[in-house]
């Protein structure tokens, strides 16, 4: 750059900084390239006064952000002021207006936002901390709930693309898919403290993401301006969990699954989200066999019902599951004999004692049971034994 333009901006800022009060009156002034920057290789060029988000000011001065200090050496994306023009040590009037005019006493949550995002873009919030990672997340949620935000929807958009979140199950990454092209059908979505993250792994392949929901209105209201679906416990189960999940969980979390399931269920009063997560339950088939088929609990008979493991032995619930009965009970598990089946029992009974004298022990134990219940089903006095 030819050292006539250099000495024509000195006048200029010169001129700026004697009508401070004008020039911030008229934003006309916003689009004029006379800030004046270089690159790491000293090439010199003009940015507008409106891209001054993206200059740094101070090369000898860190910044900080909440509470985490952002070293000079992690500024890759963003000009370097020309400190020719606008010196820092010791300053000078101009230099101090073009900092005041660009940046302002202080950055702004959305020139913050700026500058990571544009940090980000050069992998440089790779170089943080996990904790640091989650203290900016800290800082932009806990400002927007102290109602101090002034953050546009494009900031959120940014927000959305830097490392900053806590997605479950356990990692620290963006809420953006990874993708060049972006996916249409991927979805954040936010869940209740007491669900579960046993298996939640799985969901990478679902090209989705859990994030834990915030507790207080203002925070669920910052997660919906970061485009985060807020899900009940029902809700997660029912669209996302047990259709696509639960034929694919190791044992370990498809028993934790359902332990807090089953714990749950029986503790909510019914209703339709409750119905709805036990009708879900009744149609997926996730109850693995010996035979390595996956069957639904109505396909399954209970074992505690002495009948049924005399007459239907290969379509016990196997004993892995038998602490769950409560909640497969209601979700279509046969426990109790119906009167088609009781004739059906009775019958085969009453053929393997018909040519015996003396009925084994365990004869007697299925025929106490029949007898039981021949009572719990209510026969007719007079019905016909023949």
């Amino acid at each position: 750059m030819k050292s006539g333009t250099e000495h024509w901006l000195r006048l200029t800022w010169d001129f700026l900084a004697s009508h401070q009060q004008t020039v911030k009156e008229h934003r006309v002034f916003e689009k004029l390239s006379i800030i004046l920057c270089e690159d790491r290789k000293n090439k010199k060029f003009l940015v507008p006064i409106s891209e001054g988000t993206k200059c740094v000011f101070d090369q000898h001065r860190n910044l900080k952000i909440g509470s985490v200090e952002i070293k000079t050496d992690q500024f890759h994306g963003l000009y370097q002021i020309s400190y020719d023009l606008f010196p820092s040590h010791p300053s000078t009037e101009r230099a101090n207006f073009a900092r005041q005019l660009v940046m302002g006493s202080e950055l702004s949550q959305s020139q913050q936002v700026h500058l990571l995002h544009v940090i980000n873009k050069n992998n440089t919030l790779d170089s943080f901390s996990t904790s640091s990672k989650k203290q900016f997340y800290k800082y932009f949620r806990d400002s927007f709930c102290a109602r101090n935000n002034c953050l546009t929807p494009s900031d959120f958009q940014k927000l959305r693309t830097l490392p900053i979140f806590e997605v479950l199950p356990s990692a620290v990454e963006s809420l953006e898919d990874g993708s060049s092209s972006g996916n249409s059908l991927f979805t954040v979505y936010s869940v209740p403290v007491e669900l579960p993250l046993d298996g939640l792994n799985l969901v990478r392949s679902l090209a989705d993401k859990f994030v834990r929901a915030e507790k207080d209105s203002a925070g669920l209201k910052f997660q919906k301006n970061l485009g985060i679906v807020s899900q009940t416990v029902p809700q997660i189960y029912v669209e996302r969990i047990i259709p696509l999940l639960f034929n694919r969980f190791e044992w370990k979390d498809l028993n934790r699954h359902l332990e807090f399931l089953q714990d749950y269920m029986l503790l909510e009063k019914e209703n339709w989200e409750r119905d709805a997560v036990l009708k879900c339950i009744r149609n997926v088939e996730f109850i693995q066999l010996g035979n390595g088929i996956f069957v639904k609990p109505s396909e399954l008979f209970d074992p505690g019902c002495l009948l049924y493991r005399k007459f239907k032995t290969q379509f016990l619930l196997p004993q892995k599951f038998y602490h769950l009965r409560p909640l497969l009970r209601i979700c279509g598990l046969s426990h109790q004999v119906t009167r088609e089946e009781f004739w059906s029992f009775a019958g085969y009974h009453a053929a393997e004692v018909l040519n015996q004298t003396q009925a084994s022990r365990k004869q007697l134990k299925v025929f106490k049971a029949l007898l039981s219940n021949f009572v719990r089903l209510k026969f007719r006095a007079d019905v016909d034994l023949s």
